[in-house]
């Protein structure tokens, strides 16, 4: 039983900084490449009234033109589905905020493998998201781009950012299966 209790571990995050731990308050994310007219900062928590998912800081994105984003390159396996997960907060209203959080592979060249706007649905509280994308080269790019047509005094913020891969079901299923044979065998001894 030990075995099948190791084989359900999770999977090392692949995103570095994911959580903004460790970088200096007030500042650009550590691990992160920044674009836009304005740098979105990391925050410790509690900021403006908002508490972090994970850990003690997290990210806020400050810029009022909505065209501010932060991404990663991450090192992939081709045709290797990916977990990824987050979590995002609305601070002083929903209304008028949303991100983009976008997947490209091959420095963009081989187009999304995944695309979707959020919207927010509460005020200063965190909701998370996860969803599932298979990389199709040994790079992929992970960008959350604020999209927001509203931010006078409203911004959106990022914590806890994961990419792992998901296991293969078959070792799963052959893990499982030599467990049951282990323990028939020992049965009829």
């Amino acid at each position: 039983m030990a075995l099948l209790a190791a084989g359900g571990a999770h999977a090392a995050s692949i995103v570095v900084n994911g959580g903004f731990e460790g970088s200096a308050a007030d500042a650009a994310p550590t691990g992160w490449t920044i674009t836009g007219t304005t740098e979105p900062w990391v925050r410790v928590s509690p900021s403006s009234g908002i508490t972090a998912f994970e850990g003690s800081q997290q990210l806020q994105f400050r810029g009022n033109t909505g065209d501010t984003s932060i991404s990663q390159a991450l090192t992939t396996v081709a045709l290797t589905e990916y977990d990824l997960s987050f979590a995002l907060a609305a601070l002083n209203g929903p209304a008028g905020l949303s991100v983009l959080v976008t997947v490209t592979s091959g420095g963009g060249t081989l187009g999304d493998l995944f695309s979707e706007t959020f919207t927010f649905a509460s005020i200063n509280a965190y909701t998370t998201y996860d969803r599932t994308f298979t990389a199709s080269n040994t790079t992929s790019t992970l960008r959350f781009l604020e999209t927001s047509s509203n931010t006078d005094g409203k911004d959106p913020y990022l914590d806890d950012v994961s990419v792992t891969a998901v296991p293969e079901p078959s070792a799963f299923t052959l893990l499982g299966i030599g467990l049951v044979a282990l323990m028939l065998r020992r049965r009829r001894s």
